[in-house]
This record gives C-alpha cells, sequence and structure tokens, in this order.
C-alpha cells in the first residue's frame, strides 16, 4: 500500500502544481508534454520575426516544465518499480506494454486479505482479466453482490409483502465501504478507468425460500413494488457511500436468464451439507430468516440445493455480461459463496471468476 501512497502523493502533487498556474483538468504528462513541444517549437522557429511576441508564452511554459517535470519522472519512475515488483509477484515478466494491467492488477491485490501468508489464488486470471479488459474496452469491471434488506417476521404477519424492506440502510455492499473507495482512489491516481457493477440479488426469497416453505401469501405486484422502491432508495445510499467512484447499480431480475445448471455434473456436493447446516442458523434470533419457522433437516437440504442452483446460475450469467470482470466476495463464508458462484462455470470447464476478499468476515451483517 506504501507504494501506491507514494503514486497518489505524486499525481497530487503535480494536479496542484498545474492548478497553481490555472490548468485544471489536464492530466500532467500532457501537460508537460504540451509544453515542452511549445518551447521546442518556439527555439526552431526563432528566426521567425512572427514567434517572437510569444515569448511570455514561451516562459509560461518553461516555468511549468521546471516546476513539472521533476515530479513527472518521479512519477513514471514509481509506477514502472511497482509495476515490476507486482510483475514479479504475480510470476510474469515486466513490459511496458503491460504496465497498466499490471498496475491495476497491484492496486486491486492491495486491498485484498485473501491470507497474510497465502497469495489470492486468482492473482494471474485476475491481472489476464484487467489487461483484457483495457485492451478492449479501456475499463476496469468491479463486480459484487448485495443481499436486500428484509424483516422476515412480516412474513407471518397480515402484510407479508412488507417483508422487504424500501429504505436501504445497512446492507452487504455498505457496511465497509473503505476498502473500496481505497481502491478507487488508487486507480483514480493511476490514471485507470474503473466501474463498480453492483448486483442486488433480490428473488431469493423466490428462488429457495418459497419454493419450500411456501411464499406466505405474498402479493407479487406489490413485492415488486417494494423492491424497486428499495432499489431506487438502494442507488442514493450506494452513490453516498461511494463517492467518485463510476458505478452501475442492477437487480438480479433485470439480468437473470432461465439457464440452470444440473447439480449431478458438479464435482462435489459436499458443501451443499454445509450450506444446510449454515442456514438452519438463519432462521435463529438475530438470523437473516429471524422470525420463520425453523425448517426441518429435509427441508433445510431443499433450500440448499436451490441456493446452489441460484448462485451457479448467478455465476454463469454474470460471466456471459461481464467476461472479464473482478470479483469482490463480501458475503461468509466468503470461500464457500466464490466456490458456489463458480461451480457451474467450473462444471462446464468454462475460465471462473477470479475474486479478491477485502473484508473481514466478522464484519459481514448475514
Amino acid at each position: 500500500m506504501k507504494d501506491f501512497e507514494q503514486i497518489i502523493y505524486l499525481e497530487s502533487e503535480a494536479k496542484r502544481r498545474l492548478n497553481q498556474k490555472g490548468l485544471s483538468g489536464i492530466k500532467p504528462p500532457l501537460a508537460l508534454n504540451q509544453a515542452e513541444n511549445l518551447v521546442e517549437n518556439w527555439k526552431i522557429s526563432w528566426d521567425n520575426l512572427e514567434v517572437k511576441p510569444r515569448a511570455l508564452e514561451v516562459n509560461r511554459a518553461r516555468r511549468l516544465i521546471n516546476s513539472l517535470k521533476p515530479i513527472v519522472t518521479d512519477l513514471e519512475v514509481a509506477k514502472t518499480e511497482l509495476a515490476t515488483k507486482v510483475a514479479s509477484e504475480i510470476g510474469i515478466e515486466y513490459c511496458e506494454a503491460n504496465q497498466a494491467a499490471l498496475l491495476g492488477a497491484g492496486a486491486i491485490l492491495s486491498i485484498d486479505k485473501f491470507s497474510p501468508t497465502t497469495p489470492n489464488p486468482d492473482k494471474t486470471i485476475i491481472f489476464t482479466s484487467i489487461s483484457n479488459t483495457l485492451r478492449e474496452s479501456g475499463q476496469m469491471e468491479l463486480l459484487m453482490f448485495s443481499c436486500p434488506e428484509i424483516k422476515a417476521f412480516w412474513l407471518n404477519t397480515d402484510e407479508p409483502d412488507s417483508f422487504i424492506n424500501t429504505e436501504a440502510k445497512v446492507n452487504t455492499a455498505t457496511v465497509d465501504p473503505k476498502p473500496i473507495n481505497q481502491l478507487s482512489r488508487i486507480l483514480g491516481a493511476l490514471d485507470i478507468s474503473s466501474r463498480l457493477n453492483i448486483v442486488v440479488g433480490e428473488l431469493d426469497e423466490e428462488s429457495y425460500i418459497f419454493p419450500v416453505l411456501g411464499n406466505f401469501g405474498v402479493d407479487v405486484q406489490r413485492l415488486t413494488e417494494r423492491r424497486s422502491e428499495y432499489l431506487q432508495s438502494f442507488k442514493s445510499l450506494i452513490a453516498k457511500t461511494y463517492p467518485g467512484t463510476n458505478l452501475q447499480i442492477l437487480s438480479w431480475s433485470e439480468i437473470a436468464n432461465s439457464g440452470l445448471i444440473v447439480l449431478d455434473k458438479l464435482p462435489s456436493l459436499s458443501f451443499i451439507v454445509d450450506e444446510s447446516r449454515r442456514m438452519k442458523d438463519f432462521f435463529k434470533p438475530g438470523g437473516y430468516y429471524d422470525g420463520l419457522p425453523e425448517p426441518n433437516p429435509q427441508q433445510l437440504i431443499q433450500m440448499a440445493r436451490l441456493k446452489m442452483q441460484t448462485y451457479t446460475r448467478q455465476g454463469n450469467t454474470l460471466k456471459k455480461l461481464f467476461p472479464n470482470a473482478i470479483g469482490i466476495q463480501n458475503e461468509s463464508p466468503a470461500l464457500l459463496r466464490t466456490l458456489m458462484i463458480n461451480a457451474g462455470l467450473k462444471a462446464e470447464a468454462q475460465e471462473t471468476i477470479p475474486y479478491i476478499y477485502p473484508f473481514n468476515e466478522r464484519r459481514n451483517i448475514y
């Protein structure tokens, strides 16, 4: 992180010096290049009387060069050194052509907390994905899910549709914004464009709760209206939570397709049993589905299987929509959630979605 802090400082200082000269909004290397070209052309054309009145402009350019060149030079050196370091850590050879992708990968991995002793196993795929997307669109794609906020006890009342909140307050996408905001700050200093795509998974109940426990008499139309209200509130909250970040908010219902993975194709189903045990805790006091009757073991297995189907479907869909996106895992247990998202892709021998883990799992609210 210290390496990136140096780059952030140098970039900020270069912009500050440009602002002092009334040149805000222009990139430091471009401003320096324009100033150097102006001085060089003026020297070449000195014998032409028409250029002599431009002496004042040239002197300003020289002062800009003297002020800016040391900073821009230090910035380029810092970027080269850092990109070389990242290349070594990833296990590839550095070259100038892949500097931006290396710096992008380094920025992503700088907020990753996969393990204090073990490198993220997706580090090479992260670099490759960033390299591909920068070459194809000039923009890094980041991907994160958010669980909608609910009060499950409403399902056992005369107003079951009210279990979906209409106001977004605290959710998996906003409970700890610091790592993502830090990443945006780093990418901005590196002049790397990015977009954070957040998908609101608002159909979980229809996918794996209602098919097993019943739909509690919810009115589909009213439920859709409440979810629409929540989505608008969520968008407003996200804009405040991640100021200055290029955002795209999608609901799962907007992008879902009908494709399902046959669970028998998956290499192992042991995690379905593990997930069924975890889901039991969701129905206890303080759990996500607190207020609903606790399912029996058979129902828990049914729900876990349907949940697995849901996650594999989401993974396959998102890989098609964002083939080079980097996933930001904010659910718990983190590695199990990544396994579930990628299980269908692995079963079909497709490239999986690479993930980073910037959050302490204990901070998760679900």
